[in-house]
């Protein structure tokens, strides 16, 4: 109610409607960073600050050579500008807050995501009025994308906040031009020198500053005259001014790079560029329910990301835009709207035909967004003003209002994961597409177990967690009674802690569908109904001091242990490995081959234990005298096996198998090999050359 009435008090002046909806903005922004997790990629992103820093204040050079530094381990982040990442490392160094390092990062992200919110609605301005860009505003703040990744994405965010403002800048400057504004200048620069100073990608603006003066000559008759007119006193003041505004912008986000001063900053710019070109960092991903590399992505990737985490809203206010274009080419400058179209179709077609190494759906082409809003926003408006009848028109914004609800739903139910979002056109994303890539429902599930498990007890809790934001977020808010480690949910069996925090990013979807959430789960975190990361007391340690004996060669002792985690829980994959591996030294074979199906069937890969139960599995075959079984899964296992022992170990039992099946023309050649790291084979060898003689 009190929404409404402000909304019908201001209805008349749209400007102080504008500061309004703008102020409640950043009040909910505010009121959610707190509430979202920590990233993967923040503990790395906050030492490349912090090392940084040092470079400015003391020239240490750590950073040139990250490869050295087990917080960071990435070499090419010298690549990466600290134009944001320097705040919260000065914030921390001068004001003492190392233990709300992440909650001072996640605020002063929100900052740069509201400016980035805050100046496509200002561009929309530019093209119109003040409700357009109220319009704007409400689609900015209702993309869940762009909210939720305002909190989280450090490098991505502010760049698209640099260019947002940048934008703005360019089209005040064409819009005065012959003229030039000391505000508008130093806002351009500014906005260049964000955008750069978060990545190598910034220097596109200059590129986009070119490209708008080029339309500008086309379509101002006036200008083109009088710069033609004096083309060496007009144009080269134009020309010189543009590229003062480019050089100061340049270089001041250039300093943003301690390798800029450290490598030279051709050879930086160089190396940069080509890091973006060539960029090999393989992510794994869910999509289309399979799990693939980040290089393979096939090349409709990025188009049908943009389609399926767009509200349908925004996608209503597009063809709204393309159903009033020649309103909209009749109305408005339309270079202004050719330049808006310009910075929104270049930097997706040059991706895709480039061939970039693009992932996680938006992130690194967040930039675009302002521009994708504002051209929707036109669409709504435009629409709205060409119906003529008042009643058409509240119809058509009651119609807007509820087209939005199920987006506003979503985000308020889930505002701590606004950046997994889909639409309705995935109709089941859970399962076929990532939702927690950040996997900041580890931290948020840590939370949880502190509040209510750790914060009460008086002895030490052993916690260990898939995600390394854990142990980090540990090591900074250092919690009494609490020991946190990192952990594999492969090996989560293994381990002997009280408690097993495991995220399914990554993990394959069968073994999501059999296992999530497991047994022994005392705190599920959803994302849209869905359990995305899962608190787990381990009620016994049957497993992990099974698996230690067998390590230690107590086999039946092992076994026992292993047997009695078994029944407690069959779906335990993590023991399945080691059964098989202890009832094979028990020689109970065939047990043997039932586990190491299973967990091959579960997790299909190139994974040490996968090589060890693919031989071994194939030795249990040949002394079961199952020489067809054992040829079988010896020959799947030959081009995967990468460990010199366990290869030695196949070839032998190859030449076995072969050899005891009589198929002695196959057998001989791995026989030979089989007798240089095994003699005693040379009788068998010998044997096979007397038969195929024969």
């Amino acid at each position: 109610m009190v929404l409404s009435g402000l909304v019908m008090k201001y209805m008349g002046d749209p400007r102080k409607l504008f500061f309004i909806v703008s102020a409640l903005l950043f009040v909910c922004m505010m009121w959610v960073a707190p509430q979202v997790g920590i990233t993967g990629d923040e503990p790395i992103d906050s030492a490349n600050g912090k090392y940084s820093l040092a470079f400015y204040l003391h020239g240490d050079t750590t950073f040139v050579d990250y490869s050295k530094v087990p917080e960071v381990k990435i070499p090419h982040m010298k690549y990466y500008g600290v134009g944001f990442e320097i705040l919260p490392a000065l914030i921390i160094k001068y004001f003492g807050m190392e233990e709300h390092e992440y909650l001072i990062r996640h605020v002063l992200c929100a900052i740069f995501g509201f400016l980035f919110m805050l100046f496509a609605a200002l561009t929309a301005r530019e093209l119109k009025d003040w409700k357009l860009a109220i319009v704007t505003l409400l689609l900015m703040g209702l993309s869940p994308i762009v909210f939720g990744l305002s909190f989280l994405d450090s490098k991505d965010v502010p760049m698209a906040a640099g260019f947002a403002m940048a934008v703005y800048g360019f089209l005040r400057i064409y819009k005065k031009i012959p003229l030039f504004k000391l505000p508008d200048v130093i806002l351009t620069i500014v906005g260049i020198a964000l955008a750069v100073s978060i990545r190598v990608g910034g220097l596109l603006l200059p590129f986009y500053f070119a490209a708008g003066g080029i339309m500008l000559f086309f379509f101002r008759k006036d200008l083109r005259k009088s710069l033609l007119k004096r083309p060496y006193k007009s144009l080269g003041r134009f020309i010189g001014i543009a590229l003062g505004i480019v050089v100061v912008g340049v270089v001041l986000g250039c300093c943003a790079y301690p390798n800029f001063f450290y490598e030279g900053p051709v050879m930086h710019i160089k190396n940069a560029f080509k890091l973006v070109k060539e960029f090999k960092q393989q992510i794994p991903m869910l999509y289309e329910g399979e799990i693939i590399s980040s290089l393979h992505l096939p090349d409709f990737y990025l188009l049908k990301s943009y389609l399926t985490t767009i509200p349908l809203i925004t996608w209503a206010g597009i063809v709204l835009f393309v159903l009033q274009a020649k309103k909209v080419w009749m109305n408005y400058d339309r270079m202004a709207v050719l330049f808006i179209l310009f910075t929104l179709l270049f930097p997706p077609l040059y991706i895709t035909l480039g061939g970039s190494n693009i992932y996680n759906g938006w992130r690194h082409s967040l930039f675009i967004f302002s521009s994708f809003a504002v051209v929707a926003a036109i669409g709504f408006y435009e629409t709205y003003y060409s119906l003529k009848n008042a009643r058409l028109r509240k119809g058509f914004v009651l119609a807007a209002v509820i087209g939005a609800m199920p987006t506003a739903c979503w985000m308020v139910n889930n505002s701590k994961y606004c950046y997994s979002y889909y639409n309705a056109l995935i109709a089941q994303p859970y399962l076929n597409y990532d939702m927690d890539y950040y996997e900041t429902s580890c931290q948020i599930g840590y939370d949880w177990l502190v509040k209510n498990v750790i914060s009460k007890s008086d002895t030490l809790v052993r916690v260990g967690a898939k995600n390394i934001t854990v142990p980090n977020y540990q090591k900074v808010r250092k919690y009494k009674n609490a020991e946190v480690h990192l952990c594999s949910f492969r090996g989560f069996a293994e381990y002997d802690y009280d408690y097993i925090i495991l995220s399914l990013q990554f993990i394959p979807v069968q073994v999501l569908k059999t296992f999530f959430p497991p047994r022994g789960a005392v705190h599920l975190e959803y994302i849209e109904g869905h359990p995305v990361c899962a608190v787990i007391k381990k009620e016994n340690k049957f497993d992990s001091e099974g698996i230690r004996q067998l390590k230690m060669a107590n086999i039946d002792r092992g076994m026992e242990l292993l047997e009695k985690a078994y029944a407690y829980n069959p779906q335990n994959f993590g023991i399945w490995f080691w059964m098989g591996y202890g009832y094979y030294y028990q020689k109970e074979y065939r047990k043997a081959i039932e586990f190491w199906g299973k967990y091959l069937s579960f997790w299909p890969g190139s994974a040490e234990q996968n090589e060890i139960a693919l031989v071994c599995a194939g030795r249990a075959f040949v002394e079961l005298g199952m020489y067809d079984q054992a040829i079988q899964i010896l020959k799947q296992a030959e081009n995967t096996v990468r460990s010199e022992n366990y290869r030695k170990f196949l070839i032998t039992n190859l030449g076995i198998a072969y050899a005891r099946k009589k198929v002695y023309r196959q057998a001989i050649p791995y026989l030979e090999k089989a007798v240089q790291f095994s003699p005693e084979l040379q009788g068998l060898l010998s044997e096979c050359y007397k038969k195929l003689q024969k």
